[in-house]
C-alpha cells in the first residue's frame, strides 16, 4: 500500500533546513508542487530565512518544511490537488510528503487558539502546539475512517462515487466514524446508509494513513445478513451506483496502493471472503 516504503524511515529530528530538502506550501486547499509533481526543493522555493518555516518530518537524510506564508507560483511551481502527488514512482518520497502535507495542514489550521484567540507557538519536546495566552494544548488530529469490503460468498459489494470531479473507480463502502461510535457500529451504519444491505461477523484487515483527509483508514471485512435485498445507492446522493460484482467479474480499475483496492484484490484472490 502506500505507506510500504521498504526500508525507509520517517522521523522526527529536527535540523536546519538544507537546499535539498522539501517544502509545503499551501493555499485555498492546493498544495504547490513542481513540474515533476514533487513538493519543490529549497533550493527551487526560494524561501528567504528561517522564520519562513516550520520543521514537519524527515525521510531518512531528507527533511520537510511548511512555508508559514503560501508561496507565490513562479517557474514550474504550481498549486494542484493534493492527491497528485499520489503515483507509484518515488512511492516513499511521496508518501512522506503526504504525510509533511497532513502536518502542515495541522499546523495552518492551528495557528489561533480556539479557545481564546490567543497566538499558537510550536512546542520543542514533544510534536504539539501551545496557546501563549491560556496555555491550551493541541495535538495533530487524526480522524478514524472505517472501509468494508462486504461479501456474500463469492460476491463483493462494490459502490461508485456520484461526484464526476472526484474517483471514478469502484471502491468499497466507507465513511469516518462518528462520536461515541466503534468502529463496527460505523461500518452497520454506513453500510446501511449508502446500500440498505445490514452486515455481521466482521474480521480486522488492515490498516493506512490517509494524509489526504488526515484520517487512519481501517479495513474490515464483514458478510451481509441480508444479501437479498434490493440495493439503494445512497439516498443521500453520495453514491451513484451499488453492485454485488463475482470475483471473475471485477474490473481491475486501480493500484493496490490504496487499502479499497489491496482489500478488493485480496476477495477476487481468494483471500478473504
Amino acid at each position: 500500500m502506500f505507506q510500504d516504503i521498504g526500508n525507509k524511515r520517517i522521523s522526527y529530528d529536527e535540523r536546519r533546513p538544507q537546499p535539498s530538502d522539501r517544502v509545503v506550501s499551501l493555499s485555498d486547499g492546493k498544495l504547490m508542487l513542481n513540474d515533476k509533481g514533487m513538493l519543490p526543493l529549497v533550493s527551487e522555493a526560494g524561501v528567504g530565512t528561517l522564520d519562513d518555516y516550520v520543521y514537519l518530518l524527515s525521510l531518512d537524510d531528507v527533511s520537510f518544511y511548511f512555508a508559514v506564508d503560501p508561496l507565490e507560483e513562479h517557474g514550474t511551481l504550481t498549486y494542484r490537488k493534493p492527491r497528485d502527488i499520489y503515483r507509484k514512482e518515488n512511492q516513499a518520497l511521496r508518501f512522506a510528503s503526504a504525510t509533511a502535507m497532513h502536518v502542515a495542514k495541522w499546523y495552518d489550521d492551528n495557528r489561533v487558539c480556539g479557545h481564546c484567540g490567543g497566538h499558537m507557538v510550536k512546542n520543542s519536546n514533544e510534536r504539539s502546539v501551545r496557546c501563549t495566552s491560556c496555555g491550551r494544548l493541541v495535538f495533530p488530529v487524526i480522524s478514524p475512517v472505517v472501509i468494508a469490503a462486504v461479501t456474500d460468498g463469492d460476491k463483493i459489494l462494490l459502490t461508485r462515487y456520484n461526484d464526476p470531479r472526484g474517483y471514478r473507480h469502484h471502491s468499497l463502502v466507507a465513511g469516518f466514524v462518528e462520536a461515541g461510535e466503534t468502529l463496527e457500529g460505523a461500518i452497520v451504519r454506513e453500510v446501511y446508509e449508502e446500500t440498505g444491505v445490514k452486515v455481521h461477523h466482521f474480521k480486522y484487515f488492515g490498516s493506512q494513513p490517509w494524509a489526504f483527509s488526515q484520517s487512519l483508514i481501517m479495513g474490515f471485512t464483514c458478510e451481509a445478513s441480508d444479501p437479498d435485498i434490493e440495493l439503494n445507492a445512497d439516498g443521500g446522493n453520495e453514491l451513484s451506483e451499488a453492485v454485488w460484482m463475482k470475483r471473475d467479474e471485477i474490473p481491475l480499475e486501480d493500484s493496490d496502493l490504496s487499502i479499497t483496492w489491496t482489500m478488493i484484490r485480496a476477495f477476487i484472490n481468494g483471500e478473504v471472503g
